[in-house]
């Protein structure tokens, strides 16, 4: 069995608050003093923030590992000391090979220095002769697209440009291992787009790649194993599906993980005209599972339960899928797809199944209303009780083809059933 590439045991990182100026130089010897064995005397008064808490876990060579968490969390200190750029408070990190980092906009950068020459600077930091980087040279200012300043101070580069030069050189010094914070979100949409295409190339070729990213639609579709941290710990270590939905019930209602629930339950009075009342909206997969976690392409449905307060030959029930923007993406109502008007008094239970989901990778809310059409108004509304994700527009293999289907303002295909 082969040693894997990465090994962290029982890591720990614990920052002092508020610590400055003399304070923080004298905890910074006490600090040393106590590594070396010498007794030192805590000060009751300092308060201190663990980033870290016992972390745990190895990585094998070939693995593409999304880190996921809040801000806060410890992903970024974690990366930071496997980089070697922070030391931990306790435990141990090891790795085989050599590692390139791309965490912080200019971290490795001097700034007087021209991007050239911070290539033969980088280049010679990561271990290679002067003639390999030579051979590189080329290709890195190609990929970075920063040809015309490439002679330029870095000092004078935009954040996209020091991203953009520090990928490129990062990616084509052949490092057994990759390590990408959210540093890429600087970068345009065809920058991130050369980033991840490239990044397969490398993972290819057989080397490891851990990436700390918000961006659930790149994890989804790009790592093969998924860590999520929480206040300093490990709270999911595998399935990539299965820690994004972790990560994005964290710190969430119940009202905004695939299920809604009017509440309190609201007695209209006998004397109201409102004809029905929404009392629940839930959201499943294609497996009837409840979730807030979609695949584009994939079918899904929605189980409404209803309070019709008068009997009516006329209710029509509308379902709205907006984008996180408020743009509103699709649009079913019942009456379209043929389902019946009429609805005596009393609960009832619809299922709405939709055999396709035809959107990108992203976050969006889903709104239910109805309308009594002899009034001519809505009846009653829910706006964005559910919020959910689209994590992944390359499914089964294939892209799906979006040339008919991802207009905004579209019809969606729909079935009703009362259950």
């Amino acid at each position: 069995m082969s040693t894997p590439i990465i090994q962290v045991n029982e890591l720990s990182k614990t920052y002092r608050l508020g610590g400055l100026g003399l304070r923080s130089f004298i905890e910074d010897l006490k600090s040393s003093a106590k590594k070396f064995g010498v007794p030192v005397k805590e000060n009751a008064n300092s308060q201190r923030f663990k980033a870290l808490d016992k972390v745990s876990f190895d990585i094998e060579e070939g693995e593409v590992v999304g880190i996921i968490g809040r801000n806060g969390a410890g992903k970024s200190t974690l990366l930071k000391i496997l980089s070697r750029i922070t030391e931990p408070s306790s435990g141990s990190a090891r790795y085989t090979g050599r590692v390139a980092s791309l965490l912080e906009v200019g971290t490795g950068f001097h700034g007087e220095m021209t991007g050239r020459e911070n290539i033969f600077l980088n280049g010679s930091l990561y271990g290679l002769t002067r003639k390999e980087i030579a051979s590189k040279v080329d290709s890195i200012i190609e990929f970075a697209q920063i040809n015309e300043f490439i002679d330029t101070p870095v000092k004078r580069y935009s954040s996209g440009m020091f991203v953009r030069l520090a990928f490129a050189v990062a990616s084509h010094l052949e490092p057994e291992i990759l390590i990408i914070d959210e540093v890429l979100a600087v970068g345009d949409v065809d920058f991130q787009k050369r980033c991840i295409s490239k990044m397969g190339e490398i993972n290819k070729s057989g080397k490891t790649i851990l990436i700390v990213s918000h961006n659930m639609a790149t994890i989804g579709s790009f790592c093969t194993r998924c860590i999520l941290i929480d206040k300093g710990k490990i709270i999911h270590d595998g399935s990539v599906d299965e820690g994004i939905s972790k990560y994005l019930t964290l710190g969430r209602s119940g009202s905004q993980l695939g299920y809604w629930e009017l509440k309190p339950k609201i007695q209209l009075p006998a004397s109201s005209k409102q004809y029905s009342q929404i009392k629940s909206i839930e959201m499943l997969d294609n497996s009837n599972t409840r979730t807030h976690l979609l695949k584009c392409g994939m079918p899904f449905s929605i189980l409404l339960e209803l309070d019709i307060l008068i009997e009516t030959n006329y209710l029509d029930i509308g379902i709205a899928i907006n984008r996180h923007d408020g743009i509103q993406m699709s649009l079913a109502i019942s009456s379209w797809e043929g389902y019946s008007k009429k609805f005596t008094k009393g609960y009832h239970q619809l299922s709405v199944k939709f055999p396709k989901l035809p959107f990108f990778s992203g976050n969006y809310t889903l709104s239910v209303w109805t309308k009594e059409s002899t009034s001519g108004v809505s009846d009653d509304s829910v706006q964005s009780p559910i919020s959910f994700e689209i994590i992944d527009h390359n499914f089964n293999g294939h892209i799906f083809d979006f040339s008919a289907h991802s207009h905004a303002g579209s019809i969606l295909e729909s079935s009703w059933t009362r259950i």
